[in-house]
């Protein structure tokens, strides 16, 4: 079983130690979109034993351009039976569990216990808000990632130990269909699935308290420090004693 992690395993960062321990996590991926059909791949090549999939979505012919888990032959098809199948197929050593349903304050309390993180791959504020205080207010990190045109961001949520996202999350939604290239989204994902690494191995993110910013067009990546925001109606009650950057 191991031979297939055998290239991260001779890491001194992961080890045998630490490929047990991704193993026997188990990470919810919450929207299989653009950012979503990334990052469950890479969840699923690292050996993250079991992935939950959320999405009520069906493949488009607008999503071939950056979500690398459909085709021509799953259009119209549900994106999460899509990405089971496939993901099963690609690593038949971990679980896989596609669940066809909308992402609500409600269904997502119930369906993160147990999770170790939850990692965005929605393509709303609305839905990123509902995430953000769900796992703030049950404790579970959440790997935020965003992509607009040729700049992406990724931060991770570690409830009472860092600002949430509700702090920096602007009021509106851009306006019109997001414009998105592949190369971009694949480069935020990769990030959204180190951080979770890094989450689920040393139970920190190197993001936590911090965004960082991507410009493939500039070549650029720098990181700024994220600050809690006093009005924040997620993690204003925070327990007294915990640090919060800013």
């Amino acid at each position: 079983m191991f031979e297939r992690y055998a290239r991260q395993i001779i890491m001194p960062e992961i080890g045998k130690t630490g490929q047990e321990k991704l193993l026997s996590s188990h990470v919810l991926v919450a929207g299989v979109g653009g950012l979503g059909s990334f990052s469950s791949f890479y969840l699923a090549a690292i050996g993250i034993g079991r992935l939950t999939l959320i999405d009520n979505g069906s493949t488009e012919d607008s999503d071939l351009n950056r979500q690398i888990l459909y085709g021509t032959d799953t259009l119209g098809h549900r994106k999460v039976e899509t990405a089971e199948k496939r993901l099963r197929g690609f690593n038949p050593g971990i679980v896989v569990e596609g669940v066809f349903e909308e992402v609500t304050e409600s269904g997502m309390a119930a369906r993160i216990k147990g999770v170790d993180a939850v990692v965005d791959g929605m393509d709303t504020f609305r839905m990123r808000r509902i995430l953000n205080k769900v796992c703030f207010e049950n404790g579970v990190p959440f790997i935020y990632g965003g992509v607009y045109g040729l700049k992406g961001s990724v931060a991770t949520v570690l409830p009472g130990r860092a600002p949430c996202l509700e702090c920096i999350l602007p009021a509106d939604e851009p306006a019109g269909p997001i414009p998105v290239l592949a190369p971009i989204v694949g480069l935020v994902a990769a990030f959204q699935v180190l951080e979770t690494v890094s989450t689920v191995l040393r139970g920190e993110g190197t993001l936590q308290g911090q965004l960082l910013r991507i410009d493939a067009g500039r070549a650029s990546v720098w990181k700024a420090e994220i600050k809690r925001r006093e009005d924040c109606a997620v993690c204003k009650d925070a327990r007294e004693g915990q640090v919060f950057a800013g």
